[in-house]
């Protein structure tokens, strides 16, 4: 067992260049030996978690989607503010969402302190991948 405070992690932070979007963002999926470089699966996870703070006045990122990835985001504190197909949607401390493959998004802090949020992000690539694994793992044990 691999295991991590996520107070230990650095926070990386981010920014786009007029400052309209940013974050800081803690890693946990590679503080706990996830290596984004490898095609070994044995040394990838099969998705990414990370502790997300958007700061007052940011989003996070633009509108977009994701072809061949779901996430879903749990608040932590803050208050956020989340566009997608139907709308805008408020989230507080305890609001969990979830989007999936193709389904476009954005988030961003609608509050007057930092949005803290806990998000994890699962390729469906990653994801056949182990399945083809495991597939192959289990028909090698048949023989």
């Amino acid at each position: 067992m691999q295991k991590i405070n996520v107070n230990e992690i650095q926070e990386r932070e981010r920014q786009s260049p007029n400052g309209k979007f940013g974050r800081a963002s803690k890693d946990i999926s590679i503080a706990l030996g996830r290596d984004p470089e490898s095609f070994d699966l044995r040394k990838r996870h099969p998705f990414d978690l990370a502790m997300v703070r958007i700061p007052k006045g940011r989003a996070l990122c633009p509108y977009h989607s994701h072809s061949a990835e779901s996430e879903l985001y749990l608040v932590v504190s803050g208050k956020g503010s989340i566009r997608d197909k139907e709308g805008t949607t408020t989230v507080t401390a305890g609001d969990a969402f979830f989007f999936g493959p193709g389904e476009a998004h954005q988030l961003t802090n609608a509050g007057e302190e930092d949005c803290l949020l806990r998000y994890r992000r699962q390729s469906a690539w990653r994801f056949l991948l182990l399945s083809r694994q495991r597939k192959v793992c289990r028909d090698e044990r048949r023989n």
